[in-house]
């Protein structure tokens, strides 16, 4: 039995367990041709299609505006890679070493997997998935007020301590010109070693940079 027969066996489809989608959605390019990369193509649409109607149904009277700020947070590769840990998604990726650790990584593995699930056993199948990773958001998800830029939020943070604003810089880009991935470095001066972000454009790794800062520090009791 493969090891996302034994960790999913509550919410994957009894035949997508035995399926080569199941396989590919759990392969980085790194290691092999026949990879995740489509199938994250088609989960990050039906991804955005049932949140978008999950908010839809529980906010009857959002406006257009407020509707796509909630499904951008809970459709972010920061909230999806923080769900991708949560299960213990990035243990299963086939790939070079060290690549599973990076965020935008463990994301993409969210969308590729909703992506094989969609295929094989339906959209049905793929809203419960769905409904299982979320967790908590599926009921009760986050009001759009409180959600805020982790940029802004780590700014607010060092000003009320009085101490330098958070500095970026970008340390690499990687992949193909059509998908690039940035990796970017936050440095916050009561932080030591700096916070590491990535993601698909500059501002994406600032945030999802800035992002882990925060993480590091309330883990520190930085509040």
């Amino acid at each position: 039995m493969s090891p996302p027969d034994r960790l999913f066996p509550e919410w994957l489809p009894g035949e997508l367990a035995g399926s080569p989608l199941l396989e590919q959605a759990f392969t980085h390019r790194s290691v092999g041709p026949r990879n995740y990369e489509r199938l994250e193509f088609i989960g990050d649409a039906v991804l955005d299609l049932i949140v978008g109607v999950r908010l839809f149904d529980l906010m009857p009277n959002a406006t257009e505006g407020v509707l796509s700020k909630s499904r951008s947070y809970l459709v972010c590769a920061g909230t999806l890679s923080e769900i991708a840990r949560k299960h213990g998604i990035p243990t299963l990726l086939r790939a070079s070493p060290g690549i599973a650790a990076t965020p935008s990584v463990q994301a993409d593995m969210v969308e590729a997997l909703i992506g094989a699930c969609f295929l094989h056993a339906g959209l049905g199948a793929a809203e419960k998935m769905v409904r299982f990773l979320y967790g908590p958001h599926w009921e009760h998800p986050p009001a759009p007020q409180c959600i805020q830029d982790p940029k802004t939020a780590l700014q607010e943070w060092a000003q009320r301590r009085r101490i330098p604003r958070p500095s970026y810089c970008v340390l690499h880009t990687s992949g193909p010109n059509h998908k690039l991935i940035f990796e970017v470095e936050c440095r916050v001066s009561t932080l030591g070693e700096p916070a590491i972000g990535h993601g698909p454009t500059r501002r994406a790794a600032e945030k999802n940079a800035a992002a882990n800062a925060l993480h590091r520090l309330r883990d520190r009791g930085g509040r």
